[in-house]
Parts: C-alpha cells; structure tokens; sequence
C-alpha cells in the first residue's frame, strides 16, 4: 500500500498548491485562473479516487479468492510423518509459533482428526496410521495480516497413507509413482521428505546402510518424475521449497542419558510423555545433538547436495515432538518447519 500512500501525499500536495495559486488569483482578480485551477484540482481528485478505488478492489479480491498451497509430506511407514503434523498443528494453536497468523481447520473430517490426534498425542496414546481415505485429511486455511495487504490461503497437507508407504519397500524405484498420492504430489508447492533417525541410531550397521539405500534412491527417483512432470516449464521448481526432515531426533542422544525412557521409540510408535519432553538445556547435550546431526548429514550427503542443486530453497531440518531446546520454548525444529513450508 506504500504506492497508494505516496499517491494520497503527491495530489494532497498538488491540491495545496492549486488552493494557494487559486487564492493567489483571486486576490490579482484572475477569475480564468481560478477557475482553470477549480477544475484541475476537480479531476485529481477524481483520477485519486478511482486508483484508490481499484487498488481497493485489488486487495480485497486477494482477500475473497484464497490462494492455493499444497504441501506433500512423504516417507516410510511410522517415520512420524502424522506426529510430525499433529505437533505443528498443536503448537500454532497453542499460538508458541506463528503469532498473529490466523489458520483455521476446514471440514469435519480435518476437524476432527487434529484435536483427536492432539488429544491422543498429549495423553501417550498411539496415532492412528494415516490410511488410503486420508489422502487429503488436513485442509486448513491461513490469514496473514490484519491490513488491505492480508492475504488468505487455501491449504492443502497430504500426510503419504501408511498403506501406500509400504511399498517403499521394495526394490522397484517406481515405489510411488503409480499411486494416487504421487498424482496430487507432482503438483504440490512444497516437497517434504521424511527420514525416521530411529533407523539410523548406528550408522555403521547393514540396517542403516540398507535404509539409506532405499531412500536415497526412491527420495531422487521422485524428485527426476516430478521435475519430468514440470519439463514444459509450466512452474519454476527451483522457488518450491523442498525439506529434508528427520524426524525423532531426540533420539540421538546418548542412550544412557535420563530421558531416555521419553524418546520417541520407547514404546514403539507410541509417543513417549508429550508434557515431559527432553529439554536441551545444558551445554553437553546441545554439542552432543549437534556432533550428531553433522553425522547424520555427512551419511547422506549425496541426497542432501542433489536435492539441494534442484532448488534454491531447501532446508535439513532436524525435528521431535518429544524435545524442547528450552522448557518453556517449541517442540524442536517445529518452528523452522513451519516457517519454511507455509507461505509468507
């Protein structure tokens, strides 16, 4: 609105003049003069109220017609995609992150399944696997600003159905590309690849080995389909955010440590106690996570400097529902997610 703002100042100011050359030409007894000046302070008016008008229109349609987003989440099986959502949504509604942005849940069925699973999350029991009817279970729409400048966003997150992530399994890099997901995926706006740490709590063994096999090659055989969707040039992938997520990363402490009996992998794919999450509050297990986290990215760097030469926003992300840097503060890594796959 800055552009409409110089506007009002640049004919306030024309108008100021043309009152003081008209009082001008009054005093001389130049009645023409007047007169011309009456008559062009009459049109700038009327030119300002017109701009104004559309520039008016302009941002109020913005506001009326809401902007599509749709973000993909992808991944095995209980990686801790669906906690992974369920705590973003409790942390923007407990207003810890995203001050002043206003989201709000669309539909019964999204309704439903975040506060249940909020509720499920917050009290130890096991979320329910996302399955082949939850395709498109989370829409939400997002306000940002209180001005004119407000924008509305339609938002689409696609939690990849357990069922479907099975076949991540396999050795057929073509794991995903038939399903139904991968169809609304190739044209989602944000690209989230989930990597579960609790396979990778020994990086020298042949489960980790085997694990990161499997995912490099499936993670870069869907990004080449997807950009081979997009050849025509019909959208610029290199603006589209792309996340390298790895999920439970409370897990990377060491496993003598207190807190342990909390971690994410403590009861399998139930959660550990939501309200006594590890906090990293000392010294020592700050360097201990991140010495860690620098493993974990050197073991896949192959991905990590592919995915990252696709796209000019892509971001690692470390995350746990079940671990605060701070009591008081969010669940790790929630935030930097949240601010790097919602819009603007």
């Amino acid at each position: 609105m800055s552009f409409l703002k110089n506007m009002t100042l640049i004919v306030l100011g024309a108008l100021t003049g043309f009152v003081l050359l008209g009082g001008l030409g009054a005093a001389l007894g130049l009645e023409f003069l007047t007169e011309f000046l009456t008559l062009e302070a009459a049109s700038l008016v009327a030119l300002w109220l017109a701009i104004t008008a559309v520039i008016t229109t302009y941002h109020e349609g913005k506001r009326a017609f809401p902007i599509s987003h749709m973000v993909s989440f992808i991944g095995y099986p209980r990686s801790g995609k669906t906690t992974l959502i369920t705590a973003l949504f409790s942390e923007v509604f407990a207003q810890r992150i995203l001050r002043g942005v206003n989201i709000i849940p669309r539909g019964a069925e999204t309704i439903e399944r975040v506060n249940e699973d909020i509720a499920r999350l917050e009290t130890g029991r096991e979320l329910a696997p996302t399955t082949a009817q939850d395709l498109f279970s989370y829409r939400v729409e997002m306000l940002t600003g209180k001005t004119s400048l407000s924008r509305r966003y339609k938002i689409e997150i696609g939690d990849f159905p357990g069922e479907d992530s099975e076949n991540l399994a396999n050795k057929d890099a073509a794991w995903l590309h038939k399903t139904k997901y991968f169809q609304w995926a190739l044209n989602a706006d944000v690209f989230i690849f989930v990597i579960d740490l609790e396979n990778l709590t020994d990086l020298g063994d042949d489960r980790a080995r085997e694990y990161k096999s499997l995912l490099e090659r499936s993670f870069r055989a869907a990004w080449q389909r997807i950009k081979e969707h997009h050849y025509d040039g019909a959208r610029k992938l290199r603006n589209n955010p792309v996340i390298l997520a790895f999920t439970k990363a409370d897990l990377l402490l060491d496993s003598e440590n207190s807190y342990r009996e909390n971690s994410a992998a403590s009861a399998g794919n139930a959660p550990g106690n939501y309200h006594r999450p590890v906090v990293l509050d000392s010294k020592e297990r700050n360097r201990e996570l991140s010495e860690k986290q620098e493993s974990i990215e050197a073991y896949f760097r192959d991905i990590i400097q592919y995915l990252g030469s696709e796209t000019s926003r892509f971001h690692v992300i470390f995350t746990s529902a079940f671990a605060k840097e701070k009591p008081d503060s969010v669940r790790f890594g929630i935030e930097e997610l949240a601010r790097s796959v919602l819009p603007k």
